[in-house]
């Protein structure tokens, strides 16, 4: 009898199907990675909106230094810079808690922003003072540097400003 010349091979196993499920940590390192950056992105752009009102009214008063710088009018300056003031506060703060300020109450307003400075009480008591008395008299001195400066410093000491509201 003649003898069976095929061999009694098994047929050909493939491997299981990789799954996708559970991550190589590789692709756990790049989720991270982006997940990082996501955040990091969203925290620089609400940092970089929440000083927009600073960077405004720093451009609008550097326009006001120009404009004194040209004329030297000193009496003109203290009708800007009041008006720049009260701009800048009715867009920083709600308008309930300042557009009713007059006199010493507005110099008082704008002296706690400075709390903590050596200029605490620089617009009640020094040089600010111009901003009520000038615009009403006639002939009045006006020391703008200074004047230009209690405001730049009174800027860059806002609060940064939340969503909304400070």
């Amino acid at each position: 009898m003649p003898a069976d010349t095929t061999l009694a091979l098994r047929d050909i196993h493939l491997p299981d199907h990789i799954a996708w499920w559970p991550l190589a940590p590789g692709w756990w390192i790049v989720t991270a990675l982006l997940l990082f950056l996501l955040l990091l992105t969203v925290y620089c752009y609400r940092r970089y909106q929440g000083g927009r009102l600073r960077r405004v009214a720093l451009s609008e008063l550097a326009r006001i230094q120009e404009k004194y710088a040209q004329d030297k009018d000193g009496h003109r300056l203290v009708q800007l810079l009041s008006n720049w003031l009260r701009r800048v506060c009715i867009s920083y703060y709600p308008v309930v808690d300042v557009a009713g300020l007059t006199g010493l109450d507005w110099l008082q307003f704008l002296d706690k922003n400075l709390s903590g400075t050596s200029s605490s009480r620089a617009f009640s008591e020094g040089v600010g003072q111009t901003i009520l008395t000038a615009p009403y008299q006639p002939e009045s001195t006006v020391n703008g540097a200074e004047l230009l400066s209690l405001c730049r410093l009174w800027v860059m000491k806002l609060p940064r400003q939340r969503r909304g509201r400070p």
